[in-house]
């Protein structure tokens, strides 16, 4: 299925200078011949300030050595306290 973008975002620290604590984008994607796009190959939602160590999902195509951008990429794991002086969540390496 080929679809058009009617736009994409991302935020102004990464648009600005490529920061990795910013590294997040959406597109809005037109339907094509009447059909949403979630609704012709399915979709993966997203949800924010969510309870602590819950099962979570990331999907990416990470440009950093040694991945090339090129290739989806997907890992999970129970998120747990940011143990480096932080408040955040972070995910165990799998």
């Amino acid at each position: 299925m080929t679809s058009a973008n009617k736009s994409v975002l991302t935020t102004p620290q990464w648009n600005a200078s490529e920061d990795i604590d910013f590294d997040v984008a959406a597109a809005v994607v037109a339907p094509l011949q009447g059909r949403a796009l979630t609704d012709a190959v399915g979709g993966q939602g997203v949800a924010f300030n969510q309870a602590r160590r819950q099962r979570m999902y990331a999907f990416g195509y990470p440009a950093a050595a040694p991945y090339d951008g090129a290739r989806l990429i997907y890992c999970s794991g129970r998120a747990f306290d940011d143990f480096l002086m932080s408040k955040d969540q972070a995910r165990p390496a799998t």
